[in-house]
Order: structure tokens, then C-alpha cells, then sequence
């Protein structure tokens, strides 16, 4: 699949699309990576370049066609030349191991259904 539509159709920024690990109608897997190539130390401030590692962590995303997705981010660890210091790169687009708009969406769906429950305790609908 050509890398730019993908990347379009996750709309999650400073992620870029590596291609579709796994595409079967129970599940959609989908490797990912940060566009952002030197990301600042947390420590110092600096601008890091330096690979010290890399881990897959899976990120489970907004269903696409009812089927549950997952993201594979390539997820470096970075060595700090300014500090020393080595760390893991974040992403605002991920919040544990949930995209961000996945959480966000969980958090809507448990209000509305927190508001249902206690109207319909009352009487109301």
C-alpha cells in the first residue's frame, strides 16, 4: 500500500506509516514510526540523532470497519550527546498503550453511559 495514504488516513501527527503488518478481517496491524529525526532531550534540551536501541511497543487504535486495530510504533531509545542521558522517545499521539484519541473516545463513551445510567435511575429516558 502506497506509504503516503496510509499516513493520511491515521491522521496522527509526527507519526509516519513503516506499512500493514497483518490485514485480516478480525484485525488490522499497522507498523509505525516517529517523523520527528532528532527529538529533544528531556534532560537538557538538546537535539538527540543517536539510535541507542529500538523496542516495538503495540498501540491499540480507533477500530477501522469494525475491526480492531493495532499499531506497532519502532520505538527508540535515544543516547543524549549534550547530557549523556538516555531515553525513550514519546509521542503525543500515544498515552500508554492506547492512541490518544482511543482514550479519549473511552472516556466520552463511559460519561455518556454514566449519564444514561443515573437518567434512567431517576426516571429520565
Amino acid at each position: 500500500m502506497n506509504r503516503d495514504v496510509m499516513s493520511v488516513r491515521l491522521w496522527l501527527p509526527q507519526i509516519v506509516v513503516l506499512g500493514v503488518v497483518a490485514d485480516a478481517p478480525e484485525r488490522l496491524v499497522v507498523g509505525v514510526a516517529s517523523s520527528v529525526s532528532r527529538p529533544r532531550c528531556p534532560g537538557c534540551g538538546a537535539r538527540c540523532g543517536r539510535v541507542h536501541d529500538r523496542r516495538a511497543k503495540r498501540v491499540r487504535d480507533l477500530e477501522v470497519s469494525g475491526r480492531p486495530v493495532t499499531l506497532v510504533w519502532d520505538r527508540r531509545r535515544l543516547a543524549c550527546d549534550g547530557c549523556g542521558r538516555r531515553f525513550l522517545e514519546d509521542r503525543r499521539a500515544f498515552e500508554g498503550r492506547v492512541a490518544a484519541r482511543l482514550a479519549r473516545r473511552l472516556v466520552a463513551d463511559a460519561r455518556e453511559m454514566t449519564v444514561n445510567a443515573v437518567a434512567r435511575r431517576h426516571g429520565v429516558g
